[in-house]
């Protein structure tokens, strides 16, 4: 029996027929849709707090941050990192991205990349893995967590590196 899809695979019920919705009634359901993102984080905040103290710990003593992700979670880890050092002064080595999918990921999708567990592997094995040491955070960026590409990866950055906050 095939695993089920993750929630983020799978249609929304409330916008099923967003595509026949008039203007009004489509801006209506993506209102709502936020409203439920805000409660949902904030019954995080716990564990968002948590994590968030973690990481300041470890760039307080030097650590780096770097994002790992896949679609377009993947792509705004990249965009923030990128976005770091202009806004806040930070040197471009002090925060870093890895996407699945890799640089062709962020001009187009790369369907699948994701869900390569091999893959990521690699990434973290071959040339990435000799950036990271073990006060470094790597924070995975999804609302299904870690996509299947980066769930090698959480177990594999504590036991070499340290703290993934997913």
């Amino acid at each position: 029996m095939p695993e089920p899809l993750p929630l983020t695979e799978t249609r929304n019920p409330r916008s099923l027929s967003i595509d026949s919705a008039s203007t009004e009634e489509m801006l209506a359901v993506l209102n709502a849709e936020d409203r439920l993102v805000a409660e949902a984080v904030r019954k995080e905040i716990p564990r968002i707090a948590k994590a968030l103290d973690a990481v300041v710990e470890r760039w307080d003593r030097g650590g780096r941050l770097f994002y790992a992700g896949a679609g377009t979670s993947g792509r705004l880890g990249v965009l923030d990192a990128a976005e770091c050092p202009p806004t806040f002064g930070t040197p471009p080595e002090r925060v870093q991205a890895l996407i699945a999918g890799g640089t062709d990921a962020l001009l187009r999708a790369v369907e699948g990349a994701e869900d390569s567990r091999e893959a990521g592997r690699q990434d973290l094995a071959g040339g990435l893995a000799r950036r990271f040491e073990r006060r470094k955070p790597v924070p995975g960026r999804g609302s299904y967590r870690l996509q299947q590409q980066h769930r090698h990866s959480p177990a594999a950055q504590r036991r070499r590196w340290g703290l993934v906050a997913d």
